[in-house]
């Protein structure tokens, strides 16, 4: 090895070390002169170094780049790849070196396999964004993403592709530049991130919970009621159960949004799981109080499941299993109180229990209050007569006897008799065959609120 190329050696493997002091040293009046464009054995600069490596953190490589960028040619291909410093730095995650190089890179060149920036960008994005759920915000990726598209000539495929990524990073402005190039409503998702492989853009949209988006995926023609996923679910669902699934998300207010928009343009709200439970059921399943309050306008609250449960039944049932010192149990007894005025009381599932006898079995005294509040004093006299003389037998004879307040006070804070099996009072697994938030869309239910997806 001759002097010079062992020098070029030397200060390839220092700089290797990614640190931003390394680099100075090597910079400083006392290290080694840095030449233009030197490379090692395999082609690589030591931009492409700094890029190629996965030993330290993106703050890190961006510092290093911007010292190396005055030295090294960016668009020096390095490896068998014959992929240069933006390449790299795609492929591995440093997103914050890709939107600062981009700029400083020729984007007409491919590499050895004759992929362009864009095709490696997109594909890492594919490779290091797995979200299940959420969509990742990842701005600086998408920057640089943005930057080539309108630097570069993509295909539609390629437009297709960031119109999806768009629509995860909410962003409507470049969503709008991409519809002059690709026909949004014909759209699939191609990556299993935040949408799942073939879902279409408005369901993505709507189930984010994003308002001005979906606006304009309506406006421009994309499908009402185009159905996707296991639930077989439209957007108008999607906007109701959102990304973390019934039990595990809350409601935001741009799902509401979203919900009235697709009712406003004509969206279908006869849609029904398997097992019979309508949007507005689902909505009730889990504390979407305002998603609830905009479908009353639309779904019969009186309708009932294959379970013979209404909505205000399937309210009820999830109120049990909240934790009360939590915002969305005091939210969900309001989604009962509001339920209970518009349904009728007098309704009884399969098990033959009315939803005042589910409250009751449940031993909530603010959920009996919140049913019994929308129900006539005579009606109350009534419900309690009528409960099993097995269960709470005191409270039935108090209210015979027309004692109507005690009967009231003992049914709050009644517990069944000795003689009534636990089976007599669930309204669980054991009575009615599954809460109703399991049996939100049946089997495919039990995977949203499992792994968070519709």
């Amino acid at each position: 090895m001759s002097p010079e190329e062992n020098m070029a050696f030397r200060r390839q493997a220092h700089l290797r070390g990614l640190t931003v002091a390394s680099i100075q040293s090597v910079l400083s009046p006392d290290g080694p002169e840095p030449r233009d464009g030197e490379v090692d054995g395999n082609g690589h600069t030591a931009l492409s170094h700094a890029m190629d490596s996965s030993g330290h953190h993106n703050s890190e490589a961006l510092a290093c780049a911007k010292l190396l960028i005055e030295f090294c040619d960016p668009n020096i291909q390095a490896g068998m790849k014959k992929r240069n410093a933006l390449a790299l730095a795609f492929e591995s995650g440093k997103w914050d070196c890709a939107e600062f190089l981009a700029p400083k890179t020729d984007l007409s060149k491919t590499d050895a396999y004759g992929l362009s920036a864009l095709a490696i960008g997109l594909a890492a994005w594919a490779g290091h964004h797995h979200s299940r759920g959420e969509p990742i915000a990842a701005p600086e990726h998408f920057n640089a993403l943005k930057f080539i598209a309108r630097a570069t000539e993509p295909t539609k495929e390629q437009w297709a592709e960031l119109a999806t990524l768009a629509v995860g990073q909410a962003d409507l402005e470049f969503l709008k530049e991409a519809a002059t190039h690709c026909e949004l409503s014909a759209i699939k998702a191609t990556q299993d991130d935040w949408m799942r492989i073939g879902e279409p853009l408005l369901m993505g949209a709507a189930s984010l919970g994003l308002p001005e988006i979906t606006a304009f995926l309506i406006e421009r023609g994309c499908p009402l009621n185009e159905r996707s996923g296991g639930m077989q679910a439209t957007p108008l669902i999607g906007a109701i159960i959102g990304r973390g699934g019934l039990l595990g998300s809350t409601e935001k207010p741009g799902h509401a949004e979203c919900l009235t928009s697709l009712l406003a343009a004509g969206a279908d709200s006869s849609w029904k799981t398997a097992q019979g439970e309508t949007p507005l059921m689902l909505a009730a399943s889990g504390c979407r109080i305002q998603c609830a309050s905009a479908l009353l306008a639309a779904c019969d609250p009186d309708e009932q499941d294959s379970a013979g449960r209404t909505a205000l039944m399937h309210a009820v049932n999830r109120a049990k299993s909240i934790n009360r010192e939590v915002d969305e149990y005091r939210e969900q007894l309001k989604l009962v109180g509001i339920l209970a005025k518009r349904t009728n009381l007098s309704a009884r599932s399969s098990g033959g229990k009315t939803a005042l006898d589910m409250a009751i079995a449940h031993r909530i005294p603010e959920l009996i209050d919140e049913v019994m509040g929308a129900m006539e004093p005579k009606a109350i006299q009534e419900a309690l007569s009528a409960m099993h003389a097995a269960m709470f037998p005191k409270a039935a004879r108090i209210a015979e006897a027309g004692q109507l307040e005690e009967a009231i006070e003992q049914a709050r804070g009644a517990r069944p008799s000795g003689g009534a099996s636990r089976a007599d009072i669930s309204f669980g697994p054991d009575a009615e065959g599954r809460e109703s938030i399991e049996a939100a869309a049946g089997t495919e239910g039990n995977r949203v609120a499992s792994r968070g997806r519709i």
